[in-house]
């Protein structure tokens, strides 16, 4: 699945789930009953007494922006591009959209768990992986995408442009090697 078609299935599913929660809102749709505060005060359910979070991993703590900048995500798209989106701090990602005058580019970054299972995804719908040497640890591309790991951190790299995936093949694998050079 190219990475504009998993985009579009993620918005598409997002926009059918905020028409579900505003038709519960105002049409006496069934909508989903929040715990009361107290009920939930009063579970069995112990409180952590782990010092950091489950969840807080190298990869959460990583920058995916400061792993790819803007400068190397233009380089990469061939064009201007608006700053960084961070996306979820437990599973960092940063994106750099082109401006909505155009040209269309865009470059997406992905850290840790996230890069690894879009990695095992792709390889399950049988994408085309070439293996690409002296990058991190280990290193996968496909067109318009490299996949590499560094130590125990997987970073994706992906790209979205209207031209041949051959003309991006040296430009990914450059970026990503800055990239891995920035890991710990």
């Amino acid at each position: 699945m190219t990475p504009s078609i998993r985009h579009t299935l993620g918005g598409a599913f997002l926009g059918l789930v905020a028409a579900w929660l505003l038709a519960c809102n105002s049409t006496g749709v069934a909508c989903p009953t929040p715990i009361p505060t107290q009920l939930a005060a009063e579970s069995d359910v112990p409180a952590s007494t782990e010092s950091e979070p489950p969840a807080a991993t190298l990869a959460a703590a990583l920058d995916a922006c400061a792993i790819v900048p803007k400068s190397d995500a233009e380089l990469l798209a061939g064009t201007p591009l608006n700053d960084g989106a961070a996306g979820n701090p437990l599973d960092p990602s940063c994106t750099y959209t082109g401006p909505t005058t155009g040209p269309l580019g865009q470059v997406s970054v992905y850290t840790g768990p996230g890069a690894k299972k879009t990695y095992d995804i792709d390889v399950q719908l049988q994408h085309v992986f070439a293996p690409v040497a002296d990058i991190g640890d280990e290193a996968y591309e496909e067109p318009f995408a490299i996949f590499f790991r560094k130590g125990e951190t997987w970073i994706a790299i992906e790209l979205v442009r209207l031209n041949d995936a051959g003309a991006d093949r040296i430009p990914l694998e450059d970026v990503a090697r800055r990239a891995a050079a920035r890991l710990p």
